[in-house]
C-alpha cells in the first residue's frame, strides 16, 4: 500500500514503531560493552578450527552450561 511519495510510507512505519526502535537501541547499548569484551577476549586467544577450547568455555559461561 503506497502513500504519496515513496518515503512517506517508510516514515509512517518508522513513526508507528518508534517505541520498538527505541527499545532495540536501548537493549543494544546495554549489551554492547559485553559483546566488545567477548570479541576482544576471543581475538586475544586465537584457536584453530575444531579446537576452540577457550571459546567454548566462554560460550558455556554465557549460557550457564555445566561442564
Amino acid at each position: 500500500m503506497r502513500k504519496g511519495p515513496a518515503g512517506s510510507l517508510s516514515r509512517s512505519l518508522h513513526f508507528g514503531h518508534s517505541a520498538l526502535y527505541s527499545e532495540i537501541d536501548r537493549r543494544a547499548t546495554e549489551v554492547e560493552p559485553r559483546i566488545i569484551a567477548w570479541r576482544r577476549d576471543i581475538h586475544e586467544h586465537p584457536e584453530l578450527s575444531f579446537q576452540e577450547v577457550h571459546t567454548s568455555k566462554l560460550v558455556a559461561e554465557h549460557l550457564n552450561v555445566d561442564d
